[in-house]
């Protein structure tokens, strides 16, 4: 797929690829790869679609960036700045442009929910179901904003809200007829 995209002069393609070979990379090797090198590798493909403004790539960029702060060095500051750096940039682009926009939210969300910070949590998961999934691959990140949108307002005692958002999830994976997810749901009413 690189060579592919060089030879046909999409650098937003190959520097796409680049990415996704680091990051797999750096999760399968997960034990042998060098922390370091791979830091270091992430962080010149950022450099790089921050130059050439390739706004999608920079955004794909950071949210691997965030998660292998996250993940594999437990660096969770380093982690929060880019979530955060995140949350603005992710304005600038629409769903239809970049299909991932509801992964990054819920991602934020997600981080945000970890620290206790609800508002922005609730703020970031919003975001997340404000429009209904197009792609199978936007599921995942739907159904989870969904449900933590419910569990965020049970730790905040709103409990009205959270039954409202486990209600509307219902809904939802009934009409999907997710039988996984209508079990899991009931747990949550």
């Amino acid at each position: 797929f690189k060579t592919y995209a060089e030879r046909v002069n999409n650098d937003s393609l190959a520097l796409h690829i680049s990415l996704y070979k680091v990051f797999v990379f750096s999760r399968r090797f997960y034990k042998s790869t060098d922390k370091d090198q791979v830091e270091k590798t992430f962080n010149t493909l950022l450099e790089t679609a921050i130059k050439k403004k390739f706004i999608t790539v920079e955004l794909d960029t950071r949210d691997v960036i965030a998660n292998f702060y996250w993940d594999r060095l437990k660096n969770y500051e380093l982690a929060l700045q880019e979530y955060n750096t995140l949350s603005r940039l992710i304005e600038r682009v629409d769903e239809n442009s970049y299909p991932d926009k509801k992964k990054i939210y819920f991602h934020i969300g997600y981080a945000c929910f970890y620290f206790k910070d609800y508002v922005k949590a609730i703020d970031m998961f919003k975001k997340a179901i404000a429009s209904q999934p197009e792609y199978s691959f936007q599921l995942y990140d739907y159904r989870h904003s969904m449900e933590n949108l419910g569990t965020t307002y049970q730790v905040l005692n709103r409990l009205d809200s959270a039954d409202y958002y486990f209600q509307l999830l219902q809904q939802y994976v009934i009409t999907q007829n997710d039988s996984v997810w209508i079990g899991i749901n009931n747990g949550n009413i």
